[in-house]
Parts: C-alpha cells; structure tokens; sequence
C-alpha cells in the first residue's frame, strides 16, 4: 500500500516539474523570439531613419531587450535547476532502491538463518523427546517384568523367635471350699519359629507426579511384606491346666488335662494363635524395626528405574494441593503418548522446513 502511495505521489510530482519545464521553455522561446522581433523592427528603423530618433530607437529597442531577458534569464535559470534536481532526485531513487534491494536481501538472509536455527532447534528438541521416550520405555519395560509378580522383594531378613500363650478358658467358678474356693482352666502354648522373611515394595500403591520436564514425584513407597520361603514352626508345649486357688486367690492346685475334648480344644487353640501370628507378619505388625531400611530400599529401587529420565525425583508421603497424582502405569504410558506425539509434530514440521528451504 505503501509503495503503491508513493508510486501515485512520484507520478504527480514528474508531471507537475513536466509542467514546470514546459512553462520555462514556453517563457525562454517568447522572450527570445520578442528580443528578435524588436531587433528586427529596431534594424529596419535605423535603416530608414537618421540621426537621433536612429538612436533613440536603438537605446529603447536596447533598454526593452533587457527587460525582456530579465524573465528569460529567471526561466533559463529555474530551467537548469529542475533539471540538476531531477538527476539528483533520479540518483537518489537509484540509490534508495539498490538499498531496498540490500535490505530486502539482507532480511532474506536473516529469515533463512532464522529458519536454519529454528529448524537445528527442532532436531535438537525430537532427539531430547527420542531419547525421552527411549528411557520411559526402558522404565515401563522394567516395571513391567517386575509387575508379573507385582510386588518386588528388596530385602530379605531371618529371625528366630518363640511365642508363648497362656490364657484363661472361660470364667472363674466358685468350688468346695475345702477342696478349692475358685478354679478355672487355662491354655499353655509355646511355639518356636524359623522365619526367613521377604519384603519389598508393591507397584500398584505407586503414584507420580510430574512437577518439571526433569522433575517428578513419588508417592506411595510403602512396605509390604511378601512372603516366607523358609517358615518352620515348632510346638515345644501344648496342654490345658485347671488351677485351684484358695480364698486369697493364691494357687492351691494344678491339674494337666489329657482327655480327647481338651486335647481337641488345645489343639484348636494353638492352630488359631498360630494364624494370627502369621496374619500378624503380613500387617508388618512384627517387623516395625525394618520398616526405615525397606522404604529406603524402596526409594533407591525407583532412582535406579526411572534415574535416566528424570534428573530430580522426590519422595514425599502426601500430596500437595494442586498437584496430581497418577498411578506408575498411567503415568508411564501417557508420558510415552505425549512424547511420540510432540516427535511426531516436530517432525512433521522440520520435513515441511526442509521442503520451503529446497524450493529456494
């Protein structure tokens, strides 16, 4: 538009000075040709005339061509300056153009550098995401393997330890006074327990949260326990007692029941005690003491997965408001999706990059 205006306005301009020029020449010719014809008329007066009305025509005729040169002269003049202006004018349109044409090149190049180091960008950003997507997959690959089994087994320990439990059966009933003013029954058992132990951690409590490109989050290391591959017990005494006491509540007499109902019984008993001590070491309610040395094991499990991708990962026990949380899984697979996609765009466009710079 703007070139456009300025077309127009060079177009008026040439025709005005066109004008002015002709004006000038127009002027130049009547006056010379006005000084000729006076010369003409004032020659042929002298010719016929003598004396002093030859002279008076001769300074009148002279007088009256000085005037007339006088607009001539101006004419000529402003003549020669439009024309000195125009070859400047045209010199200084010549020189504006070829620092047009300069600075339009100039701006070329700077595009084209541009796009070239917009296009090296690009290749640097998809090689970033390929390797990205390389180690996520290498992470999601281990996760995977380890997820057969679900839980994975850090630390394994052994532990020898007894039980003893010895109870009251029933309510305290009131005897013969001289055989016994109270009695009641009791259960006595002590088990010995060989243990080798397994604990560890289990993927699907795992959440993470990605705070930064480098940045992530862990929630939900927490120990679990796996298992026994070694779990021996031994009963070293079962039996139930019937004590006797005295009015002072002290013990009188103790009796050993050896009929089938109480060896029934004690049996039943023993096998329930023995249940809720295994059921025990699943709740971790026995291996409070390990439980810093099994979340640390936890943690550097994790560095060692997910170490290549992310440069800081942070283990916090709750999350923060605002922040998210997904499960290991999820967020392994959706930051696998996110990657291809961003390649695959970036790609797309260093291949349209490169085509524009081919058509050049």
């Amino acid at each position: 538009m703007e070139e456009i205006c300025f077309r127009i306005s060079s177009f008026f301009d040439g025709m005005q000075e066109t004008f002015f020029q002709g004006c000038m020449i127009a002027v130049i010719i009547c006056g010379l040709l006005l000084i000729g014809f006076v010369l003409f008329l004032n020659i042929k007066n002298v010719l016929k005339e003598n004396g002093k009305n030859a002279v008076l025509s001769v300074i009148l005729s002279t007088v009256f061509g000085c005037i007339i040169m006088i607009p001539v002269t101006i004419a000529f003049s402003t003549l020669v300056n439009i024309s000195v202006k125009k070859q400047i004018t045209n010199v200084a349109q010549e020189e504006i153009k070829t620092l047009q044409t300069e600075i339009e090149n100039q701006q070329l190049k700077k595009e084209n550098l541009e796009k070239q180091n917009e296009l090296i960008k690009q290749e640097i950003t998809m090689n970033a995401l390929n390797k990205q997507i390389a180690l996520l997959k290498s992470s999601q690959l281990s996760v995977m393997q380890f997820e057969k089994i679900n839980e994975v087994a850090l630390l394994k320990t052994h532990i020898s330890q007894t039980k003893v439990w010895n109870e009251q059966i029933g309510d305290t009933k009131k005897g013969w006074g001289w055989l016994a003013n109270f009695y009641d029954d009791n259960y006595l058992v002590v088990n010995t327990y060989d243990i080798d132990a397994k604990f560890g951690i289990d993927f699907q409590n795992i959440k993470i949260c990605k705070i930064k490109d480098d940045h992530i989050k862990v929630l939900g290391i927490e120990p679990i326990y796996i298992g026994s591959p070694r779990n021996v017990k031994h009963n070293i005494m079962k039996e139930i007692r019937t004590y006797d006491y005295d009015g002072d509540g002290n013990i009188k007499n103790k009796k050993i029941k050896n009929d089938k109902a109480a060896i029934y019984l004690v049996d039943k008993l023993e096998a329930e005690n023995d249940e809720e001590y295994q059921n025990s070491l699943a709740d971790m309610e026995n291996w409070s003491f390990l439980y810093e040395a099994i979340v640390s094991s936890g943690e550097n499990f994790i560095k060692v997965i997910f170490a290549p991708a992310y440069e800081t990962i942070e283990f916090v026990e709750e999350a923060e408001p605002g922040e998210e949380f997904v499960p290991l899984n999820q967020y392994l697979e959706n930051e696998i999706n996110n990657g291809e996609r961003q390649a695959k765009e970036i790609e797309k466009a260093l291949d349209e990059g490169r085509n524009a710079e081919s058509s050049l």
